[in-house]
């Protein structure tokens, strides 16, 4: 075989050679920024729109608490919260201090659920802020209202909607369609 073209062959092997290796270097090296990016994203910080009684600059999900994000629909629930494998947390939704959900809850919509609330049954949740000792159960819907101070809510055919507005501390809710503004 001919010298120059035992080098031509030799040479193109290193340049072959040479682009798989490129390849790979950036290949792991844009896994490496990649990863690190949903690491920044996901596990330090939120920025969502909120409600007006909600904070809305940039900040930790549960103002930095330890949790995980629910396997049910990603929410955040902190480590002092408990949160049932039946229940559908929206990722947008915060379960923070000792606030207790159950049984075939929705929970959507920028929702923050924190004190010692405890929400079970058939409850469908959106845009609210649900905290302190409040009480919920059964098959209730709430949307755009802040339920809290010994709140206690339930009944078969519950509907409270608001705008952005709270529900007056110690009251009971038993049945019906309720409007708070």
């Amino acid at each position: 075989m001919d010298q120059s073209l035992k080098l031509f062959i030799f040479s193109i092997g290193i340049l072959f050679t040479s682009t798989l290796c490129a390849a790979q270097i950036i290949d792991n090296t844009m896994q490496d920024f990649i990863t690190e990016m949903k690491i920044k994203i996901v596990g330090t910080e939120t920025d969502t729109v909120r409600m007006p009684y909600q904070l809305t600059e940039r900040r930790a999900p549960c103002n930095g608490a330890e949790g995980h994000y629910h396997p049910n629909g990603g929410g955040f629930v902190a480590d002092t919260a408990t949160v049932a494998d039946t229940v559908f947390i929206e990722d947008s939704v915060e379960v923070c201090d000792k606030a207790t959900i159950r049984d075939s809850v929705i929970v959507g919509g920028y929702t923050i659920v924190d004190g010692s609330a405890l929400i079970s049954g058939q409850t469908d949740i959106d845009h609210a802020h649900i905290t302190d000792n409040a009480d919920i159960s059964g098959q209730v819907i709430i949307s755009m209202v802040s339920v809290g101070c010994n709140v206690k809510i339930s009944g078969d055919t519950t509907e409270i909607y608001g705008t952005m507005a709270s529900i007056p501390c110690d009251m009971i809710i038993t049945e019906g369609k309720w409007s708070f503004e």
